[in-house]
């Protein structure tokens, strides 16, 4: 955390002596579609071992945007909205795979780095997670000839209703409009409090965003 606070903050620095604020600033949308991964370790004696869902994973995401130069100098990017994180486990041998979908309402800024129409960014975003909950084909521990369907289940109380990420951003700026990559990663352990010293579960994701300044 204090390595992310430090480069956030060399950042802010480069941009206050070395860039021409020649950007659009005012309110925006932006939405698009990213690709989620999902880390989960068990430490606890009972059940050690990971579940990692690193499959494709692609799931939508929609935001408010503002765009504004502090100290007239530093363009910060700031946004708020809607979207689906998780990941999906890969198909093991016996039939089993596993889907895990975390809604959540997201609030991050990015101070921003502009070359002509392209800008680059190092921010920090607040997660607040409203729904999470696993869809799971069978059970882990089936048989490879069990009769299998989709269960879902809630997961909601295994989390830390409060997480952050870390992330970067490039975007490529077309007068109004906005062509953006951005990648994100799990700043804490979002467990639920009571199982974090035994549990840990991180996230990251990588999307792509199309935007409009008004």
């Amino acid at each position: 955390m204090k390595h992310i606070l430090f480069i956030i903050i060399f950042f802010f620095a480069i941009n206050l002596y070395s860039q021409d604020l020649k950007y659009r600033k005012g309110i925006g949308i932006e939405v698009g579609f990213g690709h989620n991964e999902c880390y989960m370790e068990e430490k606890s004696s009972n059940y050690p071992g990971t579940d990692n869902r690193d499959a494709l994973f692609v799931t939508p995401t929609f935001r408010l945007t503002y765009q504004f130069g502090l100290l007239k100098r530093i363009p910060i990017f700031t946004f708020s909205g809607l979207t689906i994180n998780g990941g999906k486990s890969k198909e093991e041998s016996n039939g089993y795979k596993s889907k895990m979908s975390i809604l959540s309402l997201e609030i991050g800024v990015i101070p921003l780095y502009y070359i002509k129409d392209f800008s680059f960014g190092i921010g920090v975003k607040y997660n607040r997670i409203g729904l999470a909950y696993a869809d799971n084909y069978g059970s882990l521990l089936g048989a490879k000839d069990d009769e299998r369907s989709w269960e879902s289940v809630s997961w909601l109380g295994n989390m830390n209703e409060n997480c952050w990420d870390w992330g970067i951003r490039t975007s490529y700026q077309y007068k109004k409009i906005s062509l953006t990559i951005e990648s994100w990663r799990s700043i804490n352990n979002f467990a639920e409090e009571s199982i974090k010293d035994n549990v840990t579960y991180r996230q990251k994701n990588i999307r792509m965003l199309v935007g409009i300044i008004f």
